[in-house]
């Protein structure tokens, strides 16, 4: 960055050594003169963007009649290396026990494709209606930490 000072003579030199040689006032004459660039910046924040499915459908996982399980695809787009955290809780009568992964888990700069699985064990599907199709039973939260060098 250049200093003021720097930029204070260089309007002094334009001042006495150039305006002399100008011609007198009234007269048309052009002088281009360069003075001193002046810097452009910016602070950079942090960005993330995350594409994220309408809904991630769970079936049975096999392993047991109240054991679900389901994945989508998520679109992380970020200029930072970031930690993902994932929540997931029930919201409906059918209860059951919740988790949920990335994979990866952590996203570097530019665009990470990203895994997300959700599991729910011991779900009492007996509590939902029955013949209902896109019944909502979790709710799943993600958290994004920015991973920083200091």
């Amino acid at each position: 960055m250049r200093s003021p000072i720097i930029r204070q003579i260089s309007l002094l030199f334009f001042t006495l050594c150039l305006a002399p040689t100008l011609p007198a006032f009234g007269q048309a004459s052009t002088v281009v003169v360069d003075l001193p660039g002046v810097d452009v910046i910016t602070d950079v924040g942090y960005y993330i963007s995350i594409e994220t499915p309408d809904a991630i459908t769970i079936s049975l996982d096999g392993s047991s009649t109240s054991s679900y399980q389901g994945s989508a695809t998520f679109i992380f787009e970020t200029n930072i290396q970031a930690q993902i955290y994932l929540d997931v809780e029930a919201v409906s009568a059918a209860g059951g026990t919740w988790t949920a992964t990335a994979t990866p888990d952590i996203v570097n700069w530019g665009t990470t494709n990203v895994t997300v699985t959700v599991r729910a064990t011991g779900l009492n599907i007996l509590m939902l209606p029955g013949g209902t199709t896109g019944f909502k039973v979790a709710e799943l939260t993600i958290s994004v930490l920015p991973l920083i060098n200091p």
